[in-house]
């Protein structure tokens, strides 16, 4: 049964725009509709395939063609042209098809591009950790908690560290809540703090702790420091709005690190004090257990991997990916980057990039990792040997280009359902989600669908991909008969094709 108890969206973030996907009978989207039977030209070298069933091939250098059979010139083809590459390069696929003209090029920018800024943080404190190397452990314990505390807090937008002092909210079994001085009692009063607390040692703690592993205990407390504090508010950017983060530098023996395991989060400010204006501290309850839960992920992962087994940091894109899955285990997923990510279009966010959406395809990719191979996996993908794709590969024990293969296949599914296909996710319904916020994924052509046509008749089309992005592409014929869709594409771009009769 699917069942998600809290979906959040935390703002949809504005990402690239895609190809618009038409057909002669609508300028928005492909037309699956049967068109009248068309009288045979040439029999069929082949006979249709049943609907659902999906025949793959690989390309040798890139370039090939797909052959597909029109008995009666009503079928409707998917292919679902799958990049399965371990780095977000840009590419054209060229097919030999009739595409509409108002199937524009997609521009390969746009707002929300680049690096999020909590990706910074991650990357400039684990480079911390690699120079000054771990703290000695135990060194500054901080039993029992203080009332009052000063921290050092990277303030990344300004690129300087800063002292703030903060006062105990809350001491229970596994946290302590620190709030910065700053945020008025109002905002964040001792009952929402106590709250904040509270669901933290009872709804994430263990939860996290046996999916993903444990933390590390450098400070020699036994407890996780939150601290809310206004620096993280002002850490916001035309690539997206921080509401946490971990800094891999607090374990680090460096100067302006904490000594120990804490991460950070903004505080409630609905008057925008500090940075945009949010919820009270009543509407963000559960977006702050969200956040606790994902950046609770990023300190186990730091110790699991570096702190543990000396392994390199995890590519962005599986490291947000596991994060996000963490909101899930505690019933509090965002929704935002998971619904820009199927309504941008899949051609222009990767799998394997660094934009904010691909917070949202990695999300998916870890989920359907986790219903195939089972929770356990989760966990092995923290520690697991490799970076990226390679970690993948190394926990899954198959290609990659797999793993990526039954994702492109399962997102399709969920949106555009076809009798007979098995890949789906059991975990999300994606498809009410969607229409629930978005509308019809027919209406508002998700994922980016392109219509062709067959024969092209001297007809090409070049679809503008990146490495690690999955291409749908909707084909119907002008006649019977068994036609042939060339396409070429650089060998860089690992392309797999997955033909499929949709209709």
């Amino acid at each position: 049964m699917r069942s998600i108890s809290t979906l959040l969206s935390a703002g949809l973030v504005s990402g690239l725009a895609l190809l618009t996907a038409c057909s002669d009978a609508s300028p928005t989207a492909p037309d699956e509709r049967a068109a009248s039977p068309i009288p045979p030209s040439d029999p069929p070298a082949a006979s249709a395939p049943a609907v659902g069933e999906v025949r793959r091939s690989t390309p040798e250098g890139g370039a090939g063609t797909v052959r597909l059979a029109f008995e009666v010139g009503s079928e409707v083809y998917l292919l679902a042209f799958e990049s399965a590459a371990a780095s977000a390069a840009p590419f054209d696929l060229s097919l030999d098809a009739a595409v509409p003209a108002n199937a524009s090029r997609a521009p390969l920018g746009g707002a929300g591009t680049g690096p999020h800024p909590e990706a910074e943080i991650l990357e400039i404190g684990y480079d911390l950790l690699d120079r000054h190397g771990a703290a000695a452990p135990h060194r500054r314990a901080l039993a029992p908690a203080t009332a009052t505390r000063t921290f050092w807090v990277l303030d990344n937008q300004a690129s300087r560290w800063v002292e703030r002092p903060a006062r105990l909210a809350y001491e229970g079994v596994h946290s302590l809540v620190y709030v910065d001085v700053e945020v008025p009692a109002g905002d964040f009063p001792t009952d929402a703090a106590r709250d904040l607390g509270q669901s933290f040692d009872r709804s994430v703690y263990d939860r996290i702790r046996g999916v993903f592993g444990e933390e590390s205990d450098l400070d020699g407390n036994g407890k996780v420091v939150v601290l809310l504090t206004p620096i993280v508010n002002a850490q916001t950017s035309p690539k997206g709005r921080v509401y946490g983060f971990f800094m891999p530098g607090d374990l680090a023996d460096f100067q302006y690190g904490n000594g120990g395991e804490i991460f950070y989060l903004l505080a409630p400010d609905p008057s925008g004090r500090f940075g945009p204006a949010t919820p009270t501290a009543d509407g963000m309850r559960d977006p702050l257990v969200a956040v606790a839960a994902h950046e609770f992920v990023h300190m186990i992962s730091a110790n699991q991997r570096r702190l543990a087994r000396r392994l390199p940091t995890q590519a962005y894109w599986l490291e947000e990916g596991l994060a996000h899955f963490g909101e899930l285990v505690v019933d509090r997923l965002s929704a935002g980057n998971i619904l820009g990510f199927l309504s941008e279009g899949t051609t222009g966010i990767s799998l394997v990039g660094s934009d904010v959406l691909t917070r949202g395809a990695s999300t998916l990719f870890v989920v359907r990792l986790d219903e195939r191979f089972g929770r356990g996996v989760v966990g092995r993908l923290v520690s697991g040997q490799g970076v990226g794709t390679a970690t993948v590969e190394t926990v899954t024990g198959e290609a990659f280009g797999e793993s990526f293969h039954d994702w492109s296949v399962a997102l399709h599914n969920e949106l555009y359902p076809v009798a007979g296909i098995s890949q789906t996710f059991g975990t999300l319904d994606l498809e009410a989600l969607y229409r629930d916020r978005l509308g019809s994924p027919q209406a508002t052509n998700a994922l980016g669908r392109v219509g062709a046509r067959v024969p092209a008749e001297g007809s090409k089309h070049a679809v503008p991909m990146l490495g690690g992005t999955v291409a749908y592409v909707v084909v119907r014929s002008e006649r019977s008969g068994a036609l042939d869709l060339g396409y070429r594409a650089p060998t860089s771009a690992d392309l797999q094709v997955a033909a499929i009769r949709i209709r």
